[in-house]
């Protein structure tokens, strides 16, 4: 019977064992950033530090593996608004309000900003050259 008992007591021990990489496993994996969170850690960096060409190849990287990205569309409108090409700008957030329903109210919000944005700089005559400079000094003050 001892013998029986010891043997069932390793296999007890075995499973516990398992048990419990499972769990610290799961745990592990539960604080992880995700890649998601990480690429858009990086995306926000560049926007911060104004490497906008940098930012612009990335998110159009990003767009060829997922076209329907709303992380990647975002970044591109805000990308090309500071570039000053607001007919892409407008494009790309027409694309974004389409890929991520969840997000409309920005999407709209960046879609009526750039409407007025477009407005103002028609009224006032402003050169097509100048709209970079004058984009980022609006966006900046947001």
């Amino acid at each position: 019977m001892a013998p029986e008992l010891s043997t069932i007591q390793i296999q007890i021990w075995v499973l516990a064992g398992v048990i419990g990489m499972l769990m610290i496993g799961n745990i592990l994996y539960k604080f992880a950033p995700s890649s998601a969170d990480r690429e858009a850690r990086r995306l926000q960096r560049l926007l911060e530090s104004k490497q906008l060409t940098k930012l612009l190849s990335r998110v159009n990287e990003g767009l060829e593996d997922a076209p329907a990205s709303s992380m990647y569309l975002m970044y591109k409108t805000q990308v090309l608004l500071r570039l000053g090409r607001l007919e892409e700008a407008e494009r790309a957030a027409w694309e974004f309000k389409k890929a991520a329903p969840e997000w409309r109210t920005t999407a709209v919000n960046l879609i009526d900003f750039i409407a007025d944005l477009r407005c103002k700089l028609e009224q006032q005559k402003i050169p097509e050259h100048d709209f970079p400079a004058l984009l980022a000094s609006k966006l900046d003050a947001q």
